[in-house]
């Protein structure tokens, strides 16, 4: 979403006659998005539960190599390195890396 209130900084600028002063006011538009992301993001945790774990490891390392994939500073080799030594750690700090 690109906010055209605030540029997608969540505040803007306001200026107050009373005191004569620029007041950074939070924008509604960008909090009220920001809110709808995160109950979309319950709510679908809730309905993928009911999905098989395979078909969520399989979706989640889809999105996983494909992000990869499309960052030009990351790269497929690195990923395949996590992965051919077996390490979780790093895996899951990537896919949550990308979730973000």
């Amino acid at each position: 979403m690109n906010c055209e209130e605030c540029n997608n900084q969540g505040w803007y600028e306001v200026a107050n006659i009373r005191t004569e002063t620029i007041e950074h006011v939070q924008c509604m538009n960008c909090a009220l998005h920001e809110q709808f992301k995160e109950t979309l993001i319950v709510d679908l945790a809730k309905v993928f539960t009911s999905a098989s774990r395979e078909k969520i490891c399989e979706i989640l390392a889809s999105l996983c190599v494909n992000n990869v994939d499309r960052n030009e500073h990351d790269n497929l080799e690195r990923l395949d390195n996590f992965v051919q030594s077996k390490d979780l750690i790093p895996l899951l700090a990537m896919a949550q890396a990308y979730a973000q």
